[in-house]
């Protein structure tokens, strides 16, 4: 079971823990080049929701390309709020590669 945040994750959930989320440093410290219309504030939001996603959805993953991943239905979720999704979740959702 993971039990610290790895370099390179904002969040992640237990199984064995009931509605538990992680929110580890990149959750509260976002990267500086965060594409244009995306505040900080909709950058968190977003991470929580593919969490939930993760919890609610378990087949929902976040390895591989496609609609099965969390990633993709975070990326919705902004653009129906008119907010320009983590090109990095795009790119993963849309499976080219290299992602940024």
């Amino acid at each position: 079971m993971l039990t610290c945040c790895p370099s390179n994750v904002n969040a992640w959930h237990s199984d064995g823990v009931r509605n538990g989320v992680n929110l580890c440093d990149g959750f509260w410290n976002p990267p500086l080049n965060l594409p244009p219309g995306l505040p900080v504030r909709s950058f968190r939001g977003a991470i929580i929701i593919h969490e939930m996603l993760h919890m609610l959805f378990e087949f929902l993953r976040d390895d591989g390309h496609g609609r099965i991943r969390a990633a993709c239905y975070e990326g919705f979720a902004l653009h129906a709020a008119g907010i320009p999704a983590d090109p990095f979740d795009v790119c993963q959702c849309r499976g080219t590669v290299p992602c940024p």
